[in-house]
């Protein structure tokens, strides 16, 4: 039996309320800017492909699962354990559990808000969550024109440009997630190190008519 789909009204309130840590939580002390390691992460470039049974029904999948588009309507998916049904998000079809990793997305469209990261197994499919490292998601956030890195509570970030195409870099061994601006290498950010217990996949959320190619 499908479930019913959030509406884009609901959907938007409940993301920016999540979004919104009504609790404190010291800052992070990650990295925020510079070209550390900006040409070695190359090196271990990986192609993903979305996952169609994680992909929230407002998502619309195509190139054989390398472009994302939100159309802020359902598109009547049915419902599986896999899929997002409250936020708009899609995982890449391959976890890790081991070794480092590389991949890059391009934004074709910036609409309303887009996430871009990396997200446990765990992460609930199904109600609200925080996007922070709390709860196993590490991601970078553009709303409104703004950027941030999703920690506790959010981190600001001023990147030199507007990044076009963003790269993540996870080496789950050193526990690490790093968020690159994938055209000039520049260091957007590193999250604090991690201890990483469970399979991670990239992760994505768009809204508001977002729109990324797998690169």
């Amino acid at each position: 039996m499908q479930n019913n789909p959030t509406t884009s009204k609901q959907r938007h309130s409940y993301t920016r309320s999540c979004l919104l840590n009504p609790y404190i939580i010291e800052p992070a002390m990650g990295c925020k800017s510079g070209k550390a390691q900006g040409p070695e992460v190359k090196k271990y470039k990986v192609m993903v492909t979305l996952d169609p049974e994680t992909a929230h029904p407002f998502l619309l999948l195509c190139e054989e699962g390398k472009h994302v588009q939100d159309t802020d309507t359902s598109l009547h998916m049915p419902d599986c354990p896999k899929r997002f049904t409250l936020y708009s998000c899609v995982l890449g079809e391959e976890g890790f559990t081991s070794g480092k990793h590389y991949w890059e997305v391009q934004v074709l469209k910036d609409g309303v808000a887009w996430l871009v990261g990396v997200a446990a197994e765990s992460v609930n499919r199904k109600g609200v969550f925080t996007s922070s490292p709390k709860e196993n998601v590490w991601a970078l956030q553009r709303c409104n024109s703004e950027y941030s890195a999703l920690t506790c509570p959010p981190t600001p970030l001023s990147p030199c440009g507007k990044p076009l195409k963003v790269g993540v870099y996870l080496d789950y061994e050193a526990g690490q997630v790093s968020l690159y601006n994938a055209d000039s290498l520049d260091l957007l950010f590193t999250f604090p190190p991690a201890t990483f217990k469970e399979k991670l996949f990239p992760f994505y959320q768009l809204w508001g008519g977002a729109e990324m190619r797998m690169v």
